[in-house]
């Protein structure tokens, strides 16, 4: 008898919820090791598949659909599948699907399932990096050495590593200890020394000081009015001086010119962008030339770096502004309920997409995810604004 209670206690139920984390645990993993310089083409095609055809049953079996729902998700899934076929980008579907069905898991356990996955993955490739599975890509960067650690750019580990922390501070909230920021605080110079990666460096900083001045003071309360508008404006303020400085950029004036030595060239990229490509409805395929075989292109150097020049360009404005609401909604409502690392969260991707493209990125940038759960009011909206109490060894 004792044995069968065991059994019974150790049963696992597939729910529509366990399936959903298991299928985006798998996505997100092999996402990653997809990225990196290990060939896993094979795989990853059998995980598109397997990942697809779950995340259509799930999301048409899981529940009843409204008039006000069915109507939003048509305009999703028609803006990101014609998206996906004039980018060539199917990956884009995937993304459509979780958004979808992401009422069928609790949006805290994505979040962990997104960084148990995404940081072990990351973990693995630089790892194999390390014992000559995979090259590790050795970058001069003046008088710096940046180390790629199996991934085909050094910028790669990084970005990865940053999203992680913003998702480990979602899931501690305001409960994160002193010896954990400085735990946070030793990887962020880890990380540095092996990528000299400026950016994400200062950014994290930015981010733990946020937490520590917002997250952690009682007097500083979101809901109230300025924020509500800030929270509206903010992502369409950042797309326009984005979009903006990039048609006024000039290498004959001495502003523009400073300042696109201290955006790394974006700014003189972003203007031959606009050059190259023009805007349109639902987005074009955008050919890009910087790297072959771990060597930077030394002739013809075209890359996008901001996800907002990006985004306007390759994935059309109809998607692009289905983006701008989503982002707008989900930190107008993180400041409605005072959630103070959400809107951490949110305000730290706008700053980032201004340089770099991850908005779209939901295996380690899983925000988008929460939308639907708040927009349609699920079941489970009850529990995610819940904010836990400090205790005594807190910060």
């Amino acid at each position: 008898m004792k044995k069968i209670a065991l059994c019974k206690e150790y049963k696992i139920t597939f729910t529509h919820e366990v399936l959903y984390l298991i299928t985006f645990f798998l996505f997100a993993f092999v996402r990653i090791l997809d990225t990196s310089l290990l060939n896993i083409d094979f795989l990853s095609n059998v995980v598109f598949i397997i990942v697809c055809a779950t995340l259509a049953v799930l999301w048409i079996t899981y529940d009843k659909v409204s008039v006000k729902k069915l109507l939003c998700q048509i305009i999703i899934i028609s803006a990101f599948l014609l998206v996906t076929i004039t980018t060539t980008r199917k990956y884009l579907l995937i993304y459509a699907l979780f958004l979808l069905a992401s009422n069928c898991a609790e949006f805290k356990k994505i979040v962990k399932y997104s960084l148990i996955a995404t940081l072990s993955a990351t973990c693995i490739v630089m790892i194999a990096s390390q014992i000559g599975i995979v090259q590790d890509y050795v970058f001069e960067r003046e008088t710096e050495i940046a180390h790629s650690m199996g991934f085909s750019y050094y910028s790669a580990y990084p970005y990865i590593l940053m999203f992680n922390m913003l998702s480990y501070m979602y899931i501690r909230k305001k409960s994160i200890t002193w010896i954990e920021i400085a735990v946070l605080l030793i990887i962020n110079q880890g990380v540095y020394h092996l990528s000299t990666l400026r950016l994400t460096y200062y950014l994290t900083f930015l981010i733990i000081i946020l937490y520590l001045l917002v997250a952690k003071m009682k007097r500083i309360r979101l809901n109230h009015k300025a924020f509500y508008v800030g929270s509206f404006l903010l992502y369409p303020l950042m797309l326009f001086i984005t979009v903006w400085s990039s048609f006024q950029y000039t290498h004959y004036n001495l502003f523009w010119r400073k300042l696109d030595d201290i955006l790394s060239g974006r700014l003189r990229l972003q203007h031959k962008a606009f050059d190259l490509y023009s805007v349109k409805l639902f987005g074009q395929y955008i050919e890009t030339n910087n790297m072959t075989n771990g060597v930077v292109a030394q002739h013809n150097y075209f890359y996008i770096d901001s996800g907002f020049i990006y985004s306007i360009l390759g994935y059309g404005i109809l998607l692009t502004f289905i983006l701008l609401f989503m982002y707008s909604f989900l930190l107008f409502k993180a400041c409605q309920h005072n959630d103070k690392v959400l809107a951490i969260w949110i305000v730290s991707l706008a700053i980032f997409t201004v340089v770099n493209n991850t908005w779209l990125n939901i295996h380690y940038n899983c925000l988008l995810l929460l939308f639907p759960q708040i927009y349609f009011k699920g079941g489970r909206n009850r529990r995610i604004f819940q904010i836990p109490k400090n205790g005594r060894k807190n910060i």
